[in-house]
């Protein structure tokens, strides 16, 4: 049941701390690569401070760059690296330890990574990624569509978070559309927010997506109109079931 009546408070509370939990999904969509840097440092300190063990797939810098910039944050990225707490690769590294990128390969990975982060004693896997590296595998839009909502599923039954950054210089404005589909949590002008265009797994995964995808639409036109509402009366409405 999503509670509406909570929704703005939420997203300014997440939009305040800038902070995710186990289980969340967030999707970053930024004008520049720059822009996505100081996000992702932010999103991996955080979870370091949780003693949750965390992973960086860098593209558009080197690991060793990408490093330095955690360095200049005071992030002992050398003792943390030795200890395993953190783990900085290449897009070419990554798809090296999947053997190539298939969706199936990377949630095995998921599953394993987080397995032994929890037998080391760790609280969770936390991992940001620069998703310019599946750009050499030729993803295509409905591919990242369906990746991206199972990977959904995925969270909500291991101790993950993820923060999926798309510049928006390397895709197409298709492909970003479906990535900001399939996130939970948005990103943008470094603001956090309720994603309310966000389609859910189950939804999506029935084989009338597009039907499942308008309903989605329409409700959540009318739950908006309704939370604006109450909020300019000083009421909040009382929580409604979404559409299943």
């Amino acid at each position: 049941m999503i509670d509406t009546a909570s929704l703005l408070g939420q997203s300014r509370a997440r939009a305040a701390r800038g902070e995710l939990h186990v289980h969340d999904h967030m999707c970053g969509i930024y004008d520049s690569h720059e822009e996505q840097y100081e996000p992702a440092c932010r999103f991996l300190m955080a979870g370091l401070e949780r003693n949750e063990q965390c992973g960086y797939i860098a593209e558009s810098l080197t690991p060793v760059e990408f490093g330095l910039l955690l360095r200049a944050h005071g992030v002992d990225v050398a003792g943390l690296t030795a200890s395993g707490a953190l783990q900085i690769i290449s897009g070419e590294q990554m798809r090296a330890r999947l053997g190539g990128f298939t969706p199936a390969a990377m949630f095995e990975f998921l599953s394993l990574t987080e397995r032994k982060a929890l037998a080391d004693g760790y609280t969770a896997f936390r991992w940001a990624a620069d998703m310019t590296w599946l750009k050499k595998d030729g993803i295509q839009a409905a591919d990242m569509f369906l990746y991206e909502s199972q990977l959904n599923s995925l969270l909500a039954q291991h101790r993950l978070v993820g923060f999926c950054q798309y510049a928006r210089d390397d895709f197409t404005a298709e492909l970003l559309l479906a990535a900001a589909e399939t996130h939970p949590l948005l990103v943008y002008n470094t603001t956090v927010c309720d994603n309310f265009y966000y389609v859910p797994p189950q939804e999506y995964l029935k084989a009338d997506a597009s039907e499942a995808k308008l309903t989605r639409y329409l409700y959540n036109i009318i739950t908006r109109e309704r939370l604006m509402q109450h909020f300019l009366s000083g009421q909040m409405p009382e929580p409604e079931d979404p559409p299943g």
